[in-house]
């Protein structure tokens, strides 16, 4: 039988005793059942001075070369903050000797209750920060981080409208309907950005910014087109989608933070699915 580890890190007081708390019982039952051995680094594999100014995640790359595990045919990572499901079978079924097997966690266990996840750590995420509405927005949005930027003062077109589309995504709005809102949904031509200078050495930069906002349950359009308004045809519809244009201009200073303002909103398209 091929020799397999499941192999983890938990460097530091605060790691290692979570684990030994939460997760060593639950992992030796399922090491054992499944025929692997377990592997907890406790020290870093790598002290080198650039290792040091490094996380410790990036020893998860050494661990194949480490001398106890090195004479393994088939090596598992797993996360020390992860609780294995005690009737889950080995994590190496369904994968060949010859592959890797790797997860997609933004698919796992399923790509909609991935986006419910999501959901809810959006509603609950703080207004800023590292890991703040907007970053996990960007996951649910894009599938990945948000690029970095450089950082906004708090105001109604940065903070508070981004808390405001956060907290309520996907939730009946007030016509009636569940909304969507993607905000920033497309790249701005150079063309369309305009630059002044203004008092202070500050530049004041401007350019279009593009919402989407789509509503979805059974909508109606009357025949006087008052309800949608005149792009939209009178009908029953599926789902009704806005293309909104707002203007802002963020004031720049020499060094610090961005200042955002003047983006109010003109619906300039209005379509339907029925």
């Amino acid at each position: 039988m091929a020799k397999k580890a499941i192999v983890t890190l938990a460097i530091g007081s605060a790691y290692l005793d979570r684990f030994e708390q939460l997760c060593r019982r639950n992992w030796t039952a399922y090491t054992e059942r499944h025929g692997f051995d377990l592997f907890v680094i406790q020290e870093p594999l790598d002290k080198s001075e650039r290792a040091r100014n490094r996380s410790p995640a990036w020893q998860k790359c050494l661990i194949l070369g480490a001398p106890d595990i090195a004479g393994y045919e088939r090596v598992v990572w797993v996360d020390s903050d992860i609780f294995l499901n005690p009737a889950a079978p080995s994590i190496l079924d369904g994968v060949p000797m010859e592959s890797i097997g790797v997860t997609d966690e933004h698919r796992f266990p399923t790509p909609e209750m991935r986006r419910t996840i999501l959901r809810d750590i959006i509603a609950h995420a703080p207004a800023d920060g590292e890991f703040d509405a907007r970053y996990w927005q960007a996951w649910l949005d894009e599938g990945a981080q948000p690029a970095a930027v450089p950082s906004f003062l708090p105001g109604t077109w940065t903070t508070d409208y981004g808390e405001a589309i956060a907290g309520k995504q996907d939730e009946v709005d007030a016509n009636g309907h569940p909304a969507h809102t993607v905000y920033g949904d497309r790249p701005v031509p150079p063309g369309e950005v305009w630059r002044f200078g203004v008092y202070d050495n500050l530049e004041l930069v401007c350019s279009p910014m593009h919402q989407t906002t789509t509503w979805t349950g059974t909508a109606h359009q009357d025949a006087a087109r008052s309800k949608w308004g005149p792009d939209l045809p009178p009908g029953a519809y599926s789902s009704i989608t806005a293309e909104i244009l707002r203007e802002p201009c963020v004031l720049v200073p020499p060094s610090g933070d961005l200042v955002a303002f003047g983006a109010d909103r003109r619906v300039i398209h209005l379509s339907g699915t029925r």
